[in-house]
């Protein structure tokens, strides 16, 4: 009997393959240490941009969701992120509280998530791929982050269409073995995004998460962010998900800030 194997393990294999490989293009470039700061907040997509070697990056943020009269609030969302070599990033979500208000609703920490993100390079003149592999460690509640461990993989990937328009999108999946439930969860994000300002940009996004034998999730947020310094962000979102039987509507607000030449 011939084994199929999962779509997700097919990708993993896949991302594992194309990493390790030398890279061919003797050009390949990152972004620089004197740019301005790019984060992977406060999208549902994550940037396509690895640190520098020798940057340490570290985004906060806060989080409050309200579904049917309840409220929940998410906090400090730390994502700290530091460029190893050229293109390839380690970074680590660590441990983060939920509080929900309603009288038998979930609360606690989330898991801890380590990961590296690979910037490949640019085969299309404006359009930035990378590819992310992580997992979640079984370090919190899991009627918060699920029971684990359990491993991910992302692939962002933006387009610079000039004038300061921006078309960025993301692929998830995510592999589960330690739940009832075993079947993989993949999720898919696209948004368009417009500098207003030096300082401003703006952003419209949509996302859609599907697992085997459950409903789709689709949700819509918009949100921007506002530079303080080249290497200081402050960010936001709301939105809300499609269905008359999810969340009302949730809402962010984050800070980022970049060191370089540390290492």
């Amino acid at each position: 009997m011939i084994n199929r194997a999962s779509p997700i393990r097919s990708a993993f294999s896949l991302f594992l393959l194309i990493i390790v490989l030398p890279d061919s293009r003797a050009d390949t470039r990152c972004t620089a240490p004197d740019e301005q700061i790019s984060s992977d907040r406060p999208s549902i997509g994550n940037t396509a941009f690895a640190l520098q070697r020798g940057s340490l990056q570290i985004e906060n943020g806060l989080s409050v969701t309200h579904d049917h009269g309840a409220s929940s609030y998410d906090l400090p969302e730390t994502h700290l992120r530091t460029g190893l070599s050229e293109c390839n990033e380690l970074f680590i979500d660590l441990l983060d509280y939920t509080h929900t208000d309603q009288i038998g609703g979930p609360s606690g920490a989330s898991s801890i998530s380590p990961g590296l993100k690979h910037q490949f390079s640019e085969w299309i003149t404006g359009l930035t791929v990378a590819g992310t592999l992580g997992v979640y460690l079984s370090t919190g509640n899991p009627a918060i982050s699920g029971a684990g461990p359990n491993v991910f993989m992302q692939i962002p990937a933006e387009y610079d269409a000039g004038n300061g328009w921006t078309v960025s999108g993301m692929f998830s999946a995510l592999g589960q073995r330690h739940e009832d439930n075993k079947n993989s969860i993949y999720q898919t994000s696209a948004s368009i995004d417009k500098s207003v300002t030096d300082r401003i940009d703006l952003y419209v996004e949509y996302a859609t998460t599907y697992q085997k034998n459950q409903t789709n999730i689709d949700q819509i947020d918009i949100g921007g962010t506002y530079l303080l310094t080249p290497h200081q962000q402050l960010d936001f979102k709301i939105g809300t998900l499609l269905h008359a039987d999810s969340a009302n509507y949730y809402c962010s607000f984050g800070y980022s800030i970049r060191f370089d030449n540390l290492f």
